[in-house]
């Protein structure tokens, strides 16, 4: 017997933008890391390397887990190709490998800790195998040519966008967020003969998402005050080492403030 999938709801607050299939690039993973990497230098300084890395999977798991009830499936969606060439802590020329030093500092070259740090994300995040096919036909859609890994971000989308659920793209991609909005005015995208409406595809960056989460969670607002007033967004044209300095600081800054409030706001739930 076919059973339905069973999908939850926000439980806090009705039609929330922030609940759907939440669809996360690259970015999303890497900025979270490399924030968690500076907390943990600033709060350990005199630890040992193994409480440092240990103290790094617990809270990169915990913020994950925080921000998961987002999803109405509780999960994360990319493409097996984003995952693999940008996220995974197993490639060694992935994005977050070349660019994330502090995360490589915090590994040291250790297969078992890139393999500990793989195993939670991939506990908290799906992949979708991409059919090289459907990469083309969407490619062709572009004078421009987008890389494998933004064509696939934009089939995962419409894949994810059905029946009465939004399929939320989590991005702060410019360049992105305006070929997506191609493919919402053509209605229907078919992917490897199967046809997708695409009319549920919303592109949401990182600030709206977390003062959604902010607002939902009820975290502190002087706390989390800082990342609400603090435009962080990458400009239009992603550069081509979108990790620079200026860039993870500013991110940094929201992303302390977030994780300082979650871990308030989970204190205060276990003393209550």
């Amino acid at each position: 017997m076919n059973m339905s999938p069973t999908f939850q709801n926000c439980s806090i607050k009705a039609n929330c933008p922030n609940n759907g299939f939440i669809v996360i690039d690259a970015n999303f993973i890497i900025y979270l890391i490399e924030a968690i990497c500076g907390i943990v230098e600033e709060k350990l300084e005199d630890a040992s390397r193994d409480d440092k890395f240990n103290f790094f999977l617990d809270k990169l798991n915990s913020i994950l887990e925080s921000i998961k009830p987002c999803a109405i499936d509780g999960a994360f969606w990319t493409s097996d190709c984003v995952y693999n060439h940008e996220m995974s802590p197993l490639n060694r020329l992935s994005t977050l490998r070349r660019e994330a030093q502090r995360f490589e500092t915090m590994c040291r070259q250790r297969n078992r800790n890139y393999q500990e740090v793989n195993r939670i994300l991939m506990s908290h995040i799906r992949e979708i195998t991409m059919n090289i096919n459907d990469l083309i036909m969407i490619k062709s859609l572009y004078s421009d040519n987008p890389n494998d890994e933004d064509t696939s971000l934009i089939a995962v989308s419409a894949m994810k966008s059905i029946q009465q659920y939004n399929s939320i793209l989590l991005t702060d991609d410019g360049e992105l967020c305006g070929r997506i909005e191609r493919i919402v005015k053509r209605r229907i995208l078919n992917l490897n003969g199967t046809d997708y409406s695409t009319q549920r595809i919303f592109p949401t960056n990182f600030l709206n998402f977390l003062e959604r989460v902010h607002d939902c969670c009820n975290l502190d607002s002087d706390e989390f005050g800082y990342c609400m007033h603090h435009k962080y967004m990458i400009e239009e044209s992603r550069p081509d080492r979108f990790l620079k300095a200026k860039k993870i600081k500013q991110v940094e800054r929201a992303w302390y403030r977030f994780i300082e409030s979650i871990v308030r706001k989970s204190t205060a739930l276990e003393c209550g």
